[in-house]
C-alpha cells in the first residue's frame, strides 16, 4: 500500500476546511440499532477498499515540494463512524422536522458534523462520518476536506457507501469494484507540466486567478485589506423552494425573452433570477461592478478526461462580469438575456486554451501556503452560485432500512457549513429544487418582496431560518 498520495494543483489551492453534507432518512425506532450496524460496517468496508479515505491530510515539509503543498498520508489507524443520540439536543422527532421542511437551525454543526481532528494537530482525517438518530429518523453526515473532494467526488462517495449499505442489508458480498483513485492519467490531465519561468508569464492574468477563486490584487488592496474596512453585518441564511411548475414557468419565460435560437438551461434561468434579485436587494450603485462566479466541473473537458473515481478537486469557476445597474434593470434587460450571458460565459471558460492556462497557473505557483479569496465578502456586489441541481443525492438507494423509499428525504448542509454562499440544492424527486441563500439581514425583506422573485418561488412553502455565522 502506498504510504502517501500526492494531490493535484486544484487541491493545493484549497483550504483544509470541512466540506460536510447531510442526508436525512426516516428510520423507525425499531430499526435504529440495525441501521447503525449497517452504516458502521459499510464505512469499514469502504475504508478497507480505499485506504485513501482513511488517510490523513497534511501539509508537506519537503524542500522538494512548493510551500503549502498538500499530501494525503496513509494511516495505521482509521476513523470510525460516530453514532449519536440527538433527541436530547434537538428535542423533536424526525416527522416533526420533516413537516417543518427540515430547517437547518435544528441541525447544528456542533451536533451533526463529525470531527476530522486526530491526535496530531498537523494532520486531519481525509473523511469522517456520523449518524445522528432522533425518534423516527437518522441524519447521516459525511465530512471531508475541501482539499480532497468537490461535489462530484462526494456524490461518488455517497454512491459507493450506499452500495455497501444495500449489500450488507441484503447479506450480499462486499462490492469490491468500488474504488477511488489518483491514477497517473488523471494526474497528467489535471496537473500540467510546468516549465521554468512559466509562472512569471501567467501571474498577471487576473481572469485566471478569478477562475481559481483566488485574489489577484496587489497586497495593499488585497481582499483581506478590503474585508477589514467593511462594516459589520448580520447575515441571515434562508431556504427557498421552487416547485416543478415554477421552474418550468421561469425557463419558458427566459426562452421567450432572450436572443432567438439560444438554449437556456433551468440552472441558468434560476441563476439569472437570483443574480438580478440579489443585486437589487443589496442596493449597490448602478455603476458598481458585479460578477457572478459559478463552479464548473472540468473532468470531461480535459484530454484525456478525468475519471469519476478521481479523488480530488476538478472544479474551476466560470465568471460572468457586468454592473449592478445593468443586471438589476428588469425593464430594459430581459431575464432571458441574463441567462444567456451566464451560458456564454461558461462556454467561453470551457475553451481548451482557457482551461490550460488556468491549470498551468495553479500548477506553477511557487508558494500556495498563503492564498487569499477573490472576494472580500460574499454579501456585496458579487455572487457565488454553486449548483448541485443535477447531483441525484436523494435518488440513491440505501436498502430497506433507510427511508420510506430506500432513499433520503432531504439533502442539507449542516447549519454553519458554507453559510455565505448561494447553493442550488439537488433536484427533488418531485422535480422541485431548494435554494440556500445568505443575505445581510437589512436586505432580506427587499429580496423576499421583489416582485420578480416572488412570482416564481413557492411562497407559501418558503422555508427559512437565521444563520449563525
Amino acid at each position: 500500500m502506498a504510504k502517501h498520495w500526492t494531490l493535484g494543483p486544484l487541491d493545493d489551492i484549497m483550504p483544509d476546511i470541512d466540506n460536510c453534507i447531510l442526508l436525512c432518512f426516516s428510520v423507525p425506532g425499531s430499526l435504529h440499532s440495525r441501521a447503525a450496524q449497517i452504516l458502521t460496517q459499510a464505512y469499514v468496508r469502504l475504508l478497507s477498499e480505499n485506504p485513501m479515505l482513511g488517510g490523513r491530510v497534511i501539509t508537506s515539509d519537503s524542500p522538494d515540494l512548493r510551500p503549502g503543498k498538500k499530501i494525503l498520508r496513509a494511516s495505521d489507524t482509521r476513523p470510525h463512524l460516530d453514532i449519536v443520540d440527538g433527541y436530547s439536543t434537538i428535542g423533536m422527532s424526525y416527522q416533526e422536522l420533516k413537516r417543518m421542511g427540515m430547517p437547518r437551525k435544528f441541525l447544528p454543526a456542533s451536533l451533526i458534523v463529525p470531527s476530522r481532528d486526530t491526535e496530531d494537530p498537523a494532520a486531519r482525517w481525509s473523511t469522517s462520518m456520523r449518524a445522528t438518530f432522533v425518534p423516527g429518523g437518522c441524519f447521516l453526515a459525511f465530512n471531508t476536506s475541501h482539499v480532497l473532494m468537490d461535489g462530484t467526488s462526494i456524490l461518488h462517495f455517497v454512491r459507493v457507501m450506499a452500495a455497501h449499505a444495500t449489500a450488507i442489508s441484503q447479506n450480499s458480498p462486499a462490492q469490491a469494484s468500488c474504488r477511488f483513485s489518483t491514477t497517473a492519467a488523471d494526474i497528467a490531465s489535471i496537473n500540467p507540466p510546468v516549465v521554468p519561468g512559466q509562472y512569471g508569464s501567467l501571474k498577471g492574468n487576473a481572469s485566471s486567478w478569478h477562475m481559481l477563486g483566488l485574489d489577484y490584487r496587489p497586497k495593499e488592496v488585497s481582499s483581506a485589506v478590503l474585508a477589514a474596512k467593511l462594516a459589520p453585518v448580520t447575515p441571515v441564511t434562508r431556504l427557498y423552494l421552487f416547485d416543478r411548475t415554477s421552474l418550468s414557468k421561469l425557463k419558458d419565460h427566459c426562452l421567450h425573452n432572450g436572443y432567438e435560437h439560444e438554449r437556456i438551461s433551468t440552472v441558468d434561468a434560476l441563476t439569472a433570477l437570483l443574480w438580478r434579485c440579489v443585486m437589487r436587494a443589496r442596493a449597490g450603485s448602478d455603476r458598481d461592478a458585479s460578477s457572478l462566479m459559478m463552479p464548473m466541473d472540468i473532468r470531461k473537458l480535459l484530454t484525456p478526461a478525468v475519471s469519476d473515481e478521481y479523488l480530488g478537486n476538478s472544479v474551476i469557476y466560470s465568471i460572468t462580469n457586468s454592473t449592478v445597474g445593468y443586471i438589476s434593470d428588469g425593464s430594459n434587460l430581459p431575464l432571458g438575456v441574463v441567462a444567456q450571458l451566464i451560458s456564454a460565459s461558461r462556454q467561453s471558460s470551457q475553451r481548451r486554451e482557457v482551461l490550460s492556462e488556468t491549470l498551468q497557473l495553479a500548477a506553477s505557483m511557487p508558494d500556495v501556503s498563503n492564498l487569499g479569496l477573490v472576494y472580500p465578502t460574499w454579501l456585496g456586489n458579487d455572487l457565488v452560485v454553486s449548483s448541485l441541481y443535477s447531483h441525484p443525492f436523494c435518488e440513491i438507494t440505501w436498502g430497506s432500512t433507510f427511508g420510506e423509499h430506500n432513499t433520503p428525504d432531504f439533502f442539507r448542509f449542516p447549519d454553519g457549513i458554507f453559510d455565505g454562499l448561494c447553493f442550488i440544492l439537488p433536484r427533488g424527486k418531485d422535480g422541485s429544487v431548494e435554494v440556500q441563500l445568505t443575505m445581510d439581514e437589512k436586505h432580506i425583506d427587499a429580496f423576499e418582496s421583489d416582485h420578480e422573485f416572488a412570482s416564481y418561488r413557492a411562497g407559501d412553502k418558503m422555508r427559512h431560518l437565521k444563520a449563525k455565522l
